[in-house]
């Protein structure tokens, strides 16, 4: 019964965080986890997070029903199911216990965060390992050789449990890839096109664009970074005429929009408002390096911690050949340089950028970076008159069938406003 009451609301639980998962890396108005909003967007779109195409909730899907339908077993006829399922049992209870182990290890060790989703469900393996322990009264190893006996490797209550895990992930597996395959544009994600504030960081705008991904993003925000790459490649290398625009969405200090208070920990801890203000400056000592400090500064987020640490800033300037930057970065000469005395003045023309991105991407509704808006043209090179809003990053896979997919949608909705009208 103590296993029975863990695994149904774990496997109900898991069912909602592969849809959470679902929702965040495919829909264009949903940004749970893919966001730089808190530890669990980091933890739950690591690395780990996905095992061969399926989010790793799918596995604990399968595991917890595993584990319902076994001790449901045993509820229902102890005598029958006694010498194999509790064996069993044993087996997945452990499993469940070591694999919880190590992603709790991983996610404080390699991801640095702790995510409030994830320990619901160590929590509920955990309960589960503790009435799999209350069958065992003489103990776990007296249950490991019931496992390993003849009886058991011949059972077919074996045979079907394997192959009900299996099937299990491999249903959700299928699921996930098909849908994620049908994914369109949200028609609540197309908005009224409005003027946006001014920016200088951009790729070069081609004569007739398609279209304009104006990105705002956080320079600390791990999931801003790979937005931005993902971007920036297909920009460079597409050739389909897309204009890619960077706004400044820094959540940290002087950067925040005025209507917000809201501050975020590691946006503070690595100072990206210092980096924010750090791209102005490059980008008007020196046109067209902005974009170039950008990558610099997203590649500190291999480094050490803080990322934007006075050195790292200055460093990072200087091998973009901004002038008068001293090797010693510690000295007054340096403090006196052009770079640096940019970085603290509050009244120049790249903080004031900065604090107009901060007012629209509030005033827009996006919540945390990374977020986006789209712009499409026409033949003619006219931006039309909607555009699509995106929150959150994205699992595009190809950058152009999005564009694909935005024009469909803004066409679709260009002619039932012209039905309308006839009516």
């Amino acid at each position: 019964m103590v296993v029975a009451l863990a695994a149904l609301p774990g496997a109900l639980y898991s069912v909602f965080l592969t849809l959470v998962k679902f929702r965040s890396s495919y829909r264009c108005g949903f940004s749970l986890l893919s966001s730089c909003s808190s530890d669990c967007s980091a933890v739950l779109t690591s690395d780990w997070s996905m095992v061969l195409g399926a989010p790793i909730s799918a596995y604990s899907t399968a595991y917890f029903l595993v584990l319902l339908g076994l001790a449901g077993a045993l509820l229902w006829r102890p005598s029958a199911f006694m010498y194999t399922a509790r064996p069993l049992l044993l087996l997945f209870g452990w499993a469940g216990l070591v694999s919880v182990a190590a992603l709790a290890a991983y996610a404080t060790l390699a991801v640095g965060g702790w995510c409030p989703y994830c320990a619901v469900i160590y929590a509920l393996t955990l309960f589960a390992f503790l009435g799999v322990s209350l069958m065992h009264s003489q103990g776990h190893l007296e249950g490991v050789r019931s496992l390993l006996s003849l009886r058991m490797l011949q059972s077919s209550t074996l045979t079907i449990t394997v192959l009900s895990f299996l099937a299990l992930v491999s249903v959700e597996t299928v699921w996930y890839r098909l849908a994620a395959a049908d994914v369109a544009i949200d028609a609540e994600c197309v908005v009224h096109r409005e003027a946006l504030p001014e920016t200088l960081l951009r790729t070069s705008a081609p004569a007739k664009p398609r279209a304009q991904v104006a990105l705002f993003v956080d320079l600390s925000c791990p999931h801003c970074r790979r937005e931005y790459e993902i971007w920036r490649e297909y920009v460079q290398h597409s050739g389909d005429r897309v204009l890619l625009s960077i706004y400044h969405m820094a959540r940290h200090g002087e950067c925040l929009p005025g209507s917000s208070g809201s501050k975020n920990p590691s946006a503070e801890e690595h100072k990206s408002c210092k980096a924010a203000r750090a791209v102005e400056c490059v980008e008007g000592m020196h046109e067209g390096k902005g974009l170039l400090m950008i990558d610099k500064l997203f590649a500190l987020q291999d480094g050490s911690k803080p990322f934007f640490s006075r050195n790292n800033l200055g460093n990072a300037a200087r091998e973009l050949g901004i002038e008068g930057i001293p090797s010693d970065l510690e000295s007054p000469e340096a403090a006196t340089s052009e770079f640096f005395v940019c970085l603290e003045d509050d009244s120049s023309a790249g903080m004031s950028r900065i604090r107009d991105h901060a007012d629209f991407g509030a005033a827009s509704g996006f919540v945390a970076p990374p977020a986006a808006l789209l712009i499409l043209y026409d033949a003619d090179g006219a931006p039309r008159s909607q555009m699509v809003k995106i929150a959150g990053a994205k699992d595009h896979g190809d950058p152009g069938r999005l564009i694909d997919e935005a024009e469909a949608e803004l066409a679709a909705k260009e002619q039932q406003g012209l039905n309308t009208q006839a009516l």
